[in-house]
């Protein structure tokens, strides 16, 4: 076994722009991942997924289990720490052309879809008085899917009501999807060694590798450092991501006011309630994350193009930040209006990347 991580070590190679600092955000994801699994596997051991005790089994994790609160916190902000990385990740495979690594790219893709559906199923487990809440409006979404959409909300439901058959469908598949997002993490990794990393410098250049030894490592173990610290402060600071009606019990007759998901669905979520059709909103609900898929078509490199849309790049990371901050701003005016604009910009600048990508090639 020894012998296997030392050929690993010595033998495994990367391009030479990926020295940077910000190249190893993929294997700090697949630690934080680690991370959760394995806080995930305690949690359960304390955890019940009756509705009438589930909330009341978190608060005695909390303040009777000894170190409880810590296990607790560790995948609570561990969450947040995961996607935090996680986006900074998917923008730098799109300033380092890893669209271009197709296989890779889709297992990507497909790997967010998964993890986006387990951050939500995490969220209502709480059955605090928001995340009921969100599990109820999220849910009801599926009922416009043509057809079958009522049949399906009622399979996740277990019945006619969000209720107890709910919170025990959401546990198992929260329980069971990891093990599917390692799946595709493993393959995530095979396909991205088979074709190579690529760098911000140039694109599956195979000449201008270094080894993983020691160089990366070196740089892998500043990283890792950079976000305990950060992870500390979260650790401080426990609750400041989270909202105060998560310390809530749920209640079945009364609804909050206003509903606000946890701070990575926020961008979703504005576009979301942007739209006043029910089923455009889920349907743009979708193409907010599968509209990345245009950048499959890129194909070949143009210097023009490149500059332009790594500009483009930063411009729709500005774009995000505000989306988010109208995610969780009451619905009214001017609140309203400004999801709808820039909503319209999310699409139209991706589209317009693609528009400009067409004309370089002629």
């Amino acid at each position: 076994m020894s012998s296997f991580f030392n050929f690993l070590l010595k033998n495994v190679k990367f391009p030479t722009g990926s020295l940077f600092f910000w190249s190893n955000s993929g294997s700090l994801l697949f630690l934080i991942l680690l991370v959760q699994i394995l806080s995930g596997l305690l949690l359960v051991l304390y955890f019940d997924n009756i509705s009438y005790y589930s909330f009341i089994s978190v608060q005695y994790l909390m303040y009777e289990v000894n170190f409880g609160w810590f296990i607790r916190l560790l995948h609570f902000n561990g969450a947040s720490i995961f996607f935090f990385v996680l986006f900074f990740h998917f923008l730098k495979s799109l300033l380092n052309y890893g669209y271009r690594l197709v296989e890779v790219y889709l297992i990507g893709m497909m790997i967010l879809l998964v993890l986006m559906g387990e951050a939500f199923l995490g969220y209502v487990l709480l059955w605090s008085q928001m995340s009921y809440w969100a599990g109820v409006v999220i849910t009801n979404l599926i009922s416009v899917i043509p057809f079958f959409g009522f049949l399906i909300k009622n399979f996740f439901w277990g019945s006619y009501v969000f209720g107890s058959n709910a919170l025990k469908i959401f546990f198992l598949l929260h329980f069971i999807l990891p093990f599917i997002i390692i799946f595709f993490v493993l393959m995530h990794f095979y396909y991205l060694h088979y074709y190579m990393s690529t760098s911000n410098i140039n694109f599956n250049f195979f000449l201008d590798k270094n080894k993983f030894y020691s160089y990366y490592i070196i740089k892998d173990l500043f990283n890792f450092f950079f976000f305990i610290i950060f992870f500390l402060w979260l650790l401080f600071l426990p609750f400041k991501l989270g909202d105060s009606l998560m310390f809530e019990e749920s209640d079945y007759l009364v609804s909050p006011i206003h509903i606000v998901p946890e701070w990575y669905f926020l961008f979703v979520y504005a576009i979301l309630r942007a739209i006043p059709s029910k089923f455009l909103g889920v349907l743009f609900l979708l193409l907010s994350i599968l509209i990345f898929i245009i950048y499959l078509f890129y194909l070949n490199y143009n210097f023009l193009f490149d500059k332009f849309n790594k500009l483009i790049l930063v411009f729709f990371f500005n774009l995000l930040v505000f989306l988010s901050y109208l995610g969780q701003c009451v619905v009214e005016e001017p609140f309203i209006f400004l999801s709808q604009l820039l909503s319209f910009f999310y699409f139209f600048v991706i589209l317009f990347v693609y528009f400009i990508y067409l004309l370089s090639k002629v």
